[in-house]
């Protein structure tokens, strides 16, 4: 009998420091969040950066190989870039990926070109030099690996927004 009321002592005990702790926790973060205020600042427009946009296709893409110094070779591309969405875009990382004439990739180099293109619109970029390259490439396969959203344009004057 003396076990059962030790026993019954002890778990009441248990129970009641347990839900003083749990009392005196919500009291504290009751009175931790009382003296907070929510500050909502302006923040400056920045860019957000697409990963292999859907609307943006490489239309065109030449290139021109050239002798460089060494042995190597340099390229020289014109691309030729059709925004099919509704968003416009500035600073585009393209991909160049040189080809043999059987269709096997010898090297992949990338470029960043900081230009504007807005929604509906074709950008014709020339005159991209990339060096070294493989002299044995015949053909190359141009793509867009990410492009910035560039920021909306102001409202102009007298238009309805």
């Amino acid at each position: 009998m003396i076990r059962r009321t030790l026993f019954f002592a002890i778990t009441l005990i248990l129970v009641a420091v347990l839900a003083g702790l749990v009392f005196r926790g919500c009291q504290r973060e009751k009175e931790r969040t009382d003296g907070m205020a929510e500050l909502t600042r302006e923040s400056p427009p920045s860019p957000v950066r697409v990963f292999a946009p859907g609307d943006l296709e490489v239309v065109r893409s030449d290139f021109a190989l050239k002798a460089a110094p060494g042995g190597a070779a340099a390229a020289s591309h014109d691309v030729e870039i059709r925004n099919h969405g509704t968003l416009p875009y500035q600073g585009f990382r393209l991909e160049f990926v040189y080809l043999d004439a059987r269709g096997d990739t010898l090297a992949r180099e990338t470029c960043t070109q900081e230009r504007s293109l807005p929604p509906g619109d074709v950008l014709v970029i020339s005159g991209i030099e990339l060096a070294p390259v493989p002299a044995s490439a015949v053909r190359v396969e141009a793509s867009v690996l990410s492009a910035d959203l560039a920021p909306p344009s102001p409202p102009q004057a007298g238009r309805a927004p």
